[in-house]
């Protein structure tokens, strides 16, 4: 009786785990889930304004990336191999790293990342990444990897980094031959152990890995397969975005064997996502939309319901969602005193939210980027 019962819970527990791994991956069309708003203040709110300081060492020119370190640390990569770090009241704390050619410096910056097991700040270099220390910039060591045109990175929670590349170093444009996106390179450096997520179209280059509110990394939907994936221990699929009968065609951009970015840009079609973040219960992403209008999304991750909003093309300030904790969204504004003497008829629904929130306040602004912390209403 013993040995009957032993195999029937050993048979429920493979249906359990079979039925588990079998599971399809959660699909999201955002243009049926989302509703549109005009108006953000009607489902968010402005909770802080951070101008970053500007000063000697510390002006931004045109800031790609930011990383919200666990203490509150704002790390931003710049145009020209800059990466400043601020503090979370906007103080300028330091620039991390230095270009050149010696010892702990770079070359140039293709990506930067924040490795929690070994709290550093992670520059990728061509043929290394580069550690620093966050709290004064200092050199803290380097990882000789490949010299492969790899365009964005992340750790990868045991001490080594996920690195992605678009294309391989002799692209063709074949999406018939097998070429993985993701390498994986151990601590020590050295060659790839393992590769991961067949390419099956064009890539983007543009917004690929963005660091998630609790520390982990997410890698954006590539063309043609538009699942999100989360970048840990291990590569998970997490949630699969599909515009529907609007979702771009697969090999779109390639016209005549070659691509066409005009063709891409000015279609009817919706593009993949871009800026990808998460707060605690929210989903954040950007896509480009028919005729290359920008669109905003936010999700609630428990519902997967939402709202979403558009550019406004009329000499409206630029500002991009950079980075999110347990609540908010963290909104860089890009020249902000240009938007306050606007009409907010012609500023896009999150500028009017924050250029609202500034008036409200009196806050001083300088020419470097100002940071809005925004969170949305359930």
């Amino acid at each position: 009786m013993k040995k009957k019962l032993t195999v029937y819970l050993a048979a429920c527990l493979l249906l359990i785990v079979s039925a588990c791994g079998s599971r399809q991956l959660d699909a999201l069309n955002p243009l049926e889930t989302a509703v549109e708003v005009a108006d953000l203040a009607e489902v968010a709110e402005v909770t802080a304004l951070v101008p970053l300081e500007e000063g000697e060492g510390s002006v931004l020119t045109y800031p790609s990336k930011m990383l919200l370190l666990p203490d509150g640390t704002m790390v931003v990569k710049d145009s020209g191999g800059k990466v400043l770090a601020f503090s979370p009241e906007g103080r300028f704390v330091c620039r991390v790293g230095a270009k050149g050619r010696g010892p702990g410096e770079f070359t140039s910056v293709q990506d930067i990342c924040y490795d929690d097991l070994n709290r550093t700040v992670c520059i990728l270099d061509r043929g290394k990444i580069l550690r620093y220390h966050a709290a004064d910039g200092s050199f803290a060591g380097e990882v000789v990897i490949p010299r492969h045109n790899y365009d964005e990175f992340a750790p990868d929670g045991q001490g080594g980094f996920y690195l992605f590349a678009a294309a391989s170093d002799s692209d063709s444009y074949d999406f018939t031959a097998t070429f993985n996106t993701v390498s994986r390179i151990p601590a020590e450096g050295g060659q790839p152990t393992e590769s991961f997520i067949p390419r099956k179209d064009y890539i983007m280059n543009t917004s690929l890995i963005s660091r998630a509110w609790d520390g982990g990394y997410y890698l954006r939907p590539l063309e043609g397969e538009g699942v999100l994936y989360r970048l840990d221990r291990k590569i998970s699929p997490v949630l699969r975005v599909d515009f529907g009968s609007k979702a771009m065609p697969q090999h779109y951009m390639i016209n005549n064997g070659m691509p066409d970015f005009a063709r891409y840009m000015m279609s009817d079609y919706f593009k993949n996502l871009l800026y990808v973040h998460d707060t605690g219960t929210m989903w954040y992403f950007q896509a480009i939309g028919p005729k290359a209008v920008g669109y905003h999304f936010v999700f609630a991750k428990s519902t997967e319901k939402g709202v979403m909003w558009k550019e406004v093309n009329d000499g409206d300030t630029p500002s991009i969602v950079m980075a999110s904790d347990k609540d908010s969204f963290y909104v860089m504004v890009f020249s902000p005193s240009q938007f306050l003497g606007m009409d907010p008829a012609r500023l896009s629904p999150v500028n009017r939210l924050v250029a609202s929130a500034v008036k409200e306040t009196g806050l001083s602004l300088n020419n470097n980027p100002l940071i809005a912390r925004i969170t949305f209403r359930q």
